[in-house]
């Protein structure tokens, strides 16, 4: 993690199907075992350029900026409706961090 960042980031292992970063430590939900290594590196690479690539920032105040560009400016969204465009923007950025992984990187490739 520390060769995508430059930083000591905390590594939590958790034993479900859930990784993710919150931009200051990372939580890695796979299997360990020694079969799964490779993805598992992976996993926590993929994690680590979130934090040195993503604003989190914008995400965190996402509703606010959905008002200021005048998207939403009554803030309608049911809270279902911000999780769907939550999760749509968040697979949109793990498309870019692998387009950005994959160019600059090699060994991050099968």
């Amino acid at each position: 993690v520390s060769i995508v960042t430059g930083k000591q980031i905390l590594v939590l292992f958790k034993s479900n199907d859930n990784s993710y970063t919150d931009g200051t430590r990372i939580v890695i939900g796979t299997d360990t075992a020694e079969k799964s290594f490779d993805p598992t590196v992976g996993l926590a690479l993929h994690e680590a350029s979130h934090i040195a690539h993503t604003e989190f920032k914008i995400l965190s105040n996402f509703r606010s900026e959905v008002a200021m560009q005048g998207l939403d400016p009554g803030l309608n969204l049911s809270s279902n409706e911000f999780d769907i465009i939550k999760n749509i923007l968040n697979w949109i950025e793990d498309r870019r961090i692998d387009l950005l992984s994959y160019n600059t990187a090699p060994g991050y490739r099968n």
